[in-house]
């Protein structure tokens, strides 16, 4: 579980303990990084990993030593797509594991039941469990869900998907497990799904033919293809609205100064506590507090005003993901793929195409975004084509002496206006050619 904090500029995550992890702005580039990142070989080394330490079919571990290059490598890819991964692995990897090694039990039970008597034996599903569990992972002994360690969680979650005797019998009914082979860490690809389709169909502003609909308009649409239960299925966010600041912890900050005040705040109002068991409103204040509530009302004149905060307590990037886009949507941002490296990112002027990124080649995609409309433009025009070219003649002319700076930026000045004239058909193209080459 985690605390995340939105505000105008983005949001901030915390841990449960009110630790802050890493933060988002405004620009959202972790959100748009995750669904331009391919996912795909996650699913294949995850189980590559799951078939060399055990056995899938009868369910024997499997002798096999330092194999975890596997769940290493994805651990790399995923850190890398966004900074949720780099503090949540260890639980995102542990379910992931859990919920598969549940799944293929319950989908074995249906095809083949020979294997149930042993399957619902505590120990012999923890030994399982655990051995699929690489030990870099087990490093944190204080991850939970719901306040379980991971293998007594996993184990009831199991029998509860087994059911009873009666129900067994009914499977088509009872499980919610397909009939042919599984497939592993689908969750994660899910989310950048459910993130990307977002997007496009409610605030991609260049999304062919959605475009033109309003806000409104796109959600109905997106809802209605996507069938909006299907994705809020999985978001049960617990939103907290608090009327003060939730004091925060950072690792490398001295908060000895926010202590002090703190410190100062709760002693000013402590002699006023026992107010929250009177009437207050219909009642004057206590003659023994009038003192105290005078300084508590000066002290507060000197507050800057805030806003009510929102904090959300989130158990997946998929939950994350969601309020990020929810915030966006009401926040009226606007965004579009940039027309050279093809990410997400948000713009103020929809005649905006190219983004502020570093692309492959070192250049930013709006040098080169600029340069590329030029060269077209040029393609287009004649007369912008002979005026790059004398412009190029009379600049290396300056850089050699034979002109001044100062004529230099007349002649720019001149050939600029000669230019509108020609496009504007004031002028005609040859004799601006003409002049160009005196």
């Amino acid at each position: 579980m985690a605390n995340v904090e939105f505000n105008d500029y983005g949001y901030k995550y915390y841990n449960e303990s009110n630790r802050f992890l890493f933060s988002s702005d405004a620009k959202h580039e972790n959100l748009f990084d995750f669904v331009s990142s391919n996912l795909s070989d996650s699913p294949e080394l995850f189980q590559t990993y799951i078939s060399k330490k055990l056995d899938i079919i009868t369910f024997e571990p499997k002798n096999c030593k330092n194999n975890d290059n596997d769940i290493i490598k994805i651990k790399e890819l995923l850190v890398s797509c966004h900074p949720y991964y780099e503090y949540e692995y260890q639980r995102v990897m542990i379910k992931t594991i859990g919920e598969y090694f549940n799944n293929l039990l319950v989908h074995s039970v249906i095809q083949n039941q020979t294997i149930l008597h042993n399957s619902l034996q505590r120990n012999w599903f923890c030994k399982r469990f655990n051995w699929l569990i690489p030990d870099f992972l087990t490093s944190n002994k204080g991850i939970t869900f719901n306040g379980e360690i991971p293998e007594k969680y996993f184990y009831s979650e199991y029998l509860k998907r087994i059911g009873s005797e009666r129900q067994k019998q009914d499977e088509n009914i009872i499980y919610d497990v397909p009939q042919e082979s599984l497939v592993g860490f689908v969750d994660q690809i899910r989310a950048q799904k459910m993130a990307y389709n977002m997007l496009y169909f409610i605030l991609d502003i260049s999304a062919p033919k959605l475009e033109g609909l309003t806000k409104l308009q796109r959600i109905w649409v997106f809802e209605n293809i996507f069938q909006a239960g299907y994705y809020q299925s999985e978001i049960k966010i617990m939103k907290k609205p608090l009327f003060q600041y939730t004091f925060k912890w950072k690792d490398d900050n001295d908060y000895s100064t926010k202590h002090d005040n703190y410190v100062k705040t709760y002693d000013l109002f402590k002699p006023l506590h026992n107010l929250s068991k009177l009437d207050a409103g219909y009642t004057s204040i206590p003659a023994n507090m009038t003192e105290f509530f005078n300084d508590a009302i000066e002290q507060a004149k000197s507050i800057t005003p805030s806003k009510i905060y929102e904090e959300y307590e989130i158990n997946s990037i998929y939950q994350l993901l969601y309020l990020e886009i929810v915030s966006m949507i009401n926040s009226d941002t606007m965004i579009r793929k940039c027309k050279n490296c093809g990410k997400y990112f948000v713009i103020t002027n929809r005649k905006i195409a190219y983004c502020d990124r570093i692309d492959e080649s070192g250049s930013y995609c709006s040098a080169v975004g600029s340069k590329r409309s030029f060269q077209k433009k040029m393609e287009q025009e004649e007369e912008l084509k002979i005026y790059n070219r004398a412009y190029k003649t009379h600049h290396a002319r300056v850089r050699n002496k034979i002109m001044s700076t100062a004529d230099f930026d007349d002649w720019v000045l001149n050939a600029k206006k000669k230019l509108e004239q020609v496009r504007s058909g004031e002028l005609d193209i040859s004799t601006y050619q003409k002049w160009l080459k005196k």
